[in-house]
Formats: structure tokens, C-alpha cells, sequence
């Protein structure tokens, strides 16, 4: 077969002058052009095409090619006026869901991440509204409850409960729920729901920015407010108990982020993570339905174990029942005294320091999110194992947003971010095997090149 550049619509090599080709292990062809690089299919002489984009990072530096390489870890080499340019051939475990609609401007930024009731089923939830994830069919709702609509498709937090309602907490038109059974297949505007907000029927909220949610696997249903403190939602009962303090604490004074209830000897104990005052550890009775705070822990310059950071991210217990504490300076794991902290960042091989969420595989792996890549982390006595991925790997993006994830029932872990979600099995995610060539390209003695 003989392929060139034609005219007239039909497709061929994107320009006649081809400096080099390079031929792959599966038969197929990459053509280097001097406008642009095409890839022969040899199955069927089909062609595909790639150019430089202005604006677009991860396209082509230039459309002159002038050579190609491939080196022995699968990666291709592409020589262009415009500087050598990288493409990692190997297949890439991570994919990607995005939430633009088509001809509709939308904020897609992933905020929060949970499991739906049909296994693989996922409700994500984005500045602009709510999204349904079933395998790559992705669905979108416009949330239109009775008040505050304006504000109701701003979201922070999405859960089902064990009952099948699905709970959406929003900044600014308070909680929002509806049963999944009652959501419409097809996606569009969803009114059926009912709020919870400072203006509602009773119950009420004390605000209606709410930060957070947490079930406590007991019928609890914890509530994080930005400047309103704490709602305890009672599932049996309907009833809510507004929780401004814990003792002596003022639980107003700074946005709850993130919660977590766990039992420590028999007592249910409820973490709070706040915006810039650090963890509250708070024991609950449930007979008064009040907390008391146990320990707060915060940042302390230059004392070895503190938090590392007051701003908390996300809060997570891993199957050894350990916590551990995302913050914008660090992962912290709560040592086994409960009184100090082992602290990794970015000197011990994370992307960044800000920590966004955290999440195991079925092997015991810690993964984390940051605001540069996510990265696995595995715990070897005193010493850690730490391997980073970025959007090079194949990842939605290297930004991802605070506690935005979700472990689905396959196995497969979920963070989402500034352009939709990453998913991915752990179990297919493999260390490079193929050790780089070591060559000595200077010897010096006395400060001097010796020959």
C-alpha cells in the first residue's frame, strides 16, 4: 500500500516528507512528518494523527518531526523543531471521567465521592451540580429544591445511608436529600428533595454551609458546619441535635472539614478536623448527646510529634484501626500512645505536603491524593515505601480536591479532582521493572578530568 498526503478530504499522511518512521512490536507504524506524527494501524491502513496545540500542554511542542525512539521501557522519543517531546506507550492503568456537558459551560471540578447502590455505581459531586457514574455512562442533575436554589448546586459532601437516601450537603442551601430509588434515570433537574436548612420546616440547621458529613455506622449521621459548629442527625428518629460546644469549646469558632467517628474502649469518640485550629478528639454520650473534648492536638513549632499542620483535609482509619490526619503540611498517623504524630511529606518522596485524601487497597497500601499527583505508601517498620503518579501517568490531572474519594466494591479506588476522577485497580499498578543503563560519563581526580 502506498500512503501520502492527498487533498480533497481524503484522509492520508499528514504531510509527503518523512524523515524517519519507527516501526512498533506490534506491527504498527509511527510516522515522523513534517507536519505532524501519524500512526499507522497495519491492521486495517488506517491512520491517526497528532498535532501541536497552541494552549494545550500535553500535545506536540512542534509539527516538524524530524526523528523517533523508542527506548527499552516503552517510551517514545520524538525529536520536533520545537524540543524532544515523550510519550509513555506502556498502558496506563488510570482512567479518567470527566463531568463538561457539551455545549454547556460547567464547573467539573470533582468535590466529593461515594458509592451508589448497585455495585460500580458512583455519585460524584461537582461545583455545578451532581453526577451519576455508571461504568462510562455519566448522567447529570440540576439540583431544584424548594429554597436557596441558587446555592444548592454548590456541593461539598455527597452519602448514601444504608437506607438508600442519598444526602448532599451544599454551601449555602443546607443538606438536600432524596431516596436513589426516586432519582430519575436520565439525568436533568432533580426537585424532589428534601432540606434541611436554617429556614426549613423542622428540623433545622444552625447554617447552611455545610463542610462535611459522616455516618457513623450506628445511625448517626454527623453534620460539619463552617461557622454553626456540629449537627447530630438522629436516623431513627428524624431529630437533630445542634451541637455548639464540646465542654468548653467553642465549636463555631472555625469551620469543621472533616469527621470521623470511631469506639475507643467501648465509647464512641468523634474526630474533628477544623480549618486552622488543628483535631478535636471529643468522646460522645449518648445519653445526653453531648461531647466533651478528650485532646486537641495543633501545630507547635519545633516540638518533635505534633500535627504538622492545623488545617486538616480529611480524616481516615485504616483496616488496623490507626487514624491518620491529612493536612496542608503533611500526612500524619496518630502513634499508638494517642498523643503524637508520625509525620510524611514531601522529603520522605510525596508529591506535595498538602494532603487531600486517603484511601487502602485490599494489600493494606495507603494511596494518597495531593494538590500534585497521588502516591502510594507503604509502611516497612521504621522506614516507608513511597511511589508517586502524576498526570503523566494518565491521572485526570495533578490537583485533586480535599476528601474526594471512594473505595468501590471491585477493589478499585476513585480520587477525583480539577478535571474529573481518576479510577483505577491498585492490583494492575506495577513498579518499573527495568533498571536504567549506568554509564560513567566523567572521572574526576584532584577536581580534574582524568582520561
Amino acid at each position: 500500500a502506498t500512503f501520502r498526503a492527498e487533498t480533497g478530504g481524503t484522509p492520508g499522511l499528514s504531510n509527503n516528507i518523512v524523515p524517519d518512521f519507527l516501526e512498533l512490536p506490534d506491527g504498527n507504524l509511527w510516522i515522523a512528518t513534517f507536519h505532524g506524527l501519524d500512526l499507522l494501524d497495519t491492521r486495517n491502513n488506517q491512520l491517526s494523527h497528532f498535532f501541536a496545540q497552541r494552549g494545550e500542554p500535553f500535545c506536540l511542542s512542534n509539527n516538524l518531526i524530524r526523528a523517533l525512539f523508542q527506548d527499552r521501557s516503552g517510551i517514545l522519543w520524538i525529536g520536533t523543531d520545537g524540543g524532544v517531546n515523550k510519550l509513555n506507550l506502556r498502558h496506563k492503568p488510570f482512567r479518567i471521567i470527566r463531568f463538561d456537558q457539551p455545549g454547556v459551560v460547567t464547573n467539573s471540578i470533582a468535590t466529593d465521592i461515594c458509592n451508589g447502590g448497585q455495585p460500580g455505581n458512583l455519585w460524584v459531586s461537582v461545583n455545578g451540580g451532581l453526577n451519576s457514574v455508571s461504568g462510562s455512562q455519566v448522567r447529570h442533575y440540576t439540583l431544584v429544591p424548594e429554597r436557596l436554589r441558587d446555592f444548592a448546586n454548590f456541593i461539598t459532601a455527597v452519602w448514601r445511608d444504608t437506607d438508600g437516601w442519598l444526602w448532599v450537603a451544599t454551601q449555602g442551601a443546607g443538606v438536600l436529600r432524596v431516596r436513589e430509588t426516586d432519582v430519575p434515570a436520565g439525568g436533568g433537574r432533580l426537585s424532589n428533595l428534601e432540606q434541611l436548612c436554617k429556614n426549613s420546616p423542622t428540623p433545622r440547621i444552625n447554617d447552611d454551609y455545610v463542610m462535611s458529613l459522616f455516618d457513623s455506622g450506628s445511625r448517626r449521621l454527623w453534620m460539619g458546619l463552617w461557622d454553626g459548629g456540629i449537627e447530630l442527625y438522629d436516623r431513627n428518629t428524624g431529630q437533630i441535635r445542634h451541637l455548639q460546644a464540646a465542654g468548653q469549646y467553642n465549636l463555631t469558632a472555625f469551620p469543621n472539614v472533616a469527621l470521623l467517628e470511631k469506639t475507643e474502649q467501648g465509647r464512641p469518640v468523634l474526630f474533628i478536623g477544623t480549618r486552622g485550629n488543628g483535631l478535636l478528639k471529643c468522646t460522645f454520650d449518648p445519653a445526653s448527646q453531648s461531647l466533651q473534648v478528650a485532646q486537641h492536638y495543633r501545630f507547635s513549632a519545633g516540638r518533635k510529634g505534633s500535627l504538622s499542620n492545623d488545617k486538616v483535609n480529611a480524616l481516615f482509619t485504616d483496616s488496623r484501626q490507626r487514624l491518620w490526619v491529612c493536612t496542608s503540611g503533611g500526612l500524619n498517623l496518630l502513634e499508638a500512645d494517642g498523643q503524637s504524630f508520625r509525620i510524611f511529606t514531601q522529603a520522605h518522596g510525596l508529591p506535595s505536603n498538602i494532603i487531600q485524601s486517603i484511601l487502602e487497597d485490599g494489600e493494606g497500601k495507603l494511596w494518597v491524593s495531593t494538590q500534585n499527583g497521588i502516591a502510594s505508601l507503604q509502611l516497612l517498620d521504621e522506614d516507608v515505601r513511597i511511589q508517586a503518579y502524576d498526570v503523566f501517568d494518565g491521572l485526570q490531572d495533578n490537583f485533586f480536591s480535599n476528601h474526594c474519594a471512594a473505595r468501590l466494591p471491585s477493589g478499585q479506588l476513585c480520587f477525583g479532582g480539577a478535571n474529573g476522577i481518576s479510577l483505577f485497580n491498585p492490583s494492575n499498578i506495577r513498579p518499573d521493572s527495568i533498571p536504567p543503563l549506568t554509564r560513567i560519563s566523567d572521572f574526576l581526580l584532584f577536581n580534574r578530568s582524568v582520561p
